[in-house]
């Protein structure tokens, strides 16, 4: 789950994100598996004349991910996600003018440290680098993630 607020173009804006994954561990090493996110951003907008603009737009995605324990608590992580996507369109003047959708492909990759809290349970922190960061990205370099895991199985 993600949670924040930030200032752009303007325009303040709250979001919301949540991106589950299901992994089958391969190996005691190796673990492989799928996931979808899903982000809303509220945007706000103050002209400064006593008038206001506001607008929201999600974003949906599927991915698949691997991870590959190196050493102790150290692993490598590799994901790759496809999102339709909707991003604002401001004008010369940071004005609202409307939205656009695009279909958006991310490949990111980078290494994360494990912390076990109970015989079922982990923590992950991750830093990821997105090689497709450009105007179309939906994610600023680097890529910090907080994860939490619950293993299901035996």
């Amino acid at each position: 789950m993600g949670l924040g607020y930030s200032s752009l173009y303007g325009f303040s804006n709250f979001n919301l994100s949540v991106s589950p994954a299901l992994g089958y561990r391969v190996t005691d090493r190796l673990s492989i598996g799928p996931g979808i996110s899903y982000a809303y951003n509220y945007y706000g907008q103050n002209n400064g004349n006593g008038t206001s603009n506001s607008v929201s737009t999600s974003s949906f995605g599927v991915k698949v991910f691997a991870q590959l324990m190196v050493i102790d608590h150290f692993f490598l992580h590799a994901e790759y996600e496809s999102t339709k996507a909707e991003f604002l369109v401001v004008d010369q003047y940071n004005n609202y003018v409307g939205t656009v959708s695009r279909q958006v492909q991310t490949p990111l990759a980078g290494i994360g440290y494990r912390s076990q809290i109970s015989s079922r349970a982990a923590a992950d922190i991750v830093v990821l680098y997105n090689f497709q960061d450009n105007y179309n990205s939906i994610y600023p370099n680097p890529v910090i993630r907080f994860n939490f895991l619950f293993n299901i199985g035996r």
